[in-house]
């Protein structure tokens, strides 16, 4: 499998409208994942066990969870309950490593 550059160049115009769309998703998640990460380790205190103990939990179980099966699961389960969460799978993905 190689890399065509005549193809690419074709279809580089058909792509190009939905590239803002693109870019503006992913820095919002990235924003959005740094300030709740953040507020993750601000809050995670090790001499409160029992928030300590659900932090951990928290962020044990979204780096075990593959990224795809993560993301399936906020965007058609979470609106069952919560219609508003359907939008922050990546947020919650990439907040865990932060």
């Amino acid at each position: 499998m190689n890399f065509n550059i005549d193809y690419f160049f074709s279809v580089f115009p058909q792509i190009l409208p939905y590239l803002p769309v693109t870019l503006f998703i992913a820095i919002v998640s990235i924003l959005f994942a740094t300030a709740f990460g953040l507020a993750i380790a601000l809050l995670r205190n090790p001499k409160i066990i029992i928030i300590d103990s659900i932090f951990a939990l928290f962020i044990s179980l979204f780096r075990g969870i593959p990224s795809v099966v993560l993301l399936f699961i906020i965007y058609y389960g979470s609106p069952q309950i919560f219609p508003i969460l359907k939008h922050i799978g990546a947020t919650v993905e990439y907040a865990v490593y932060v």
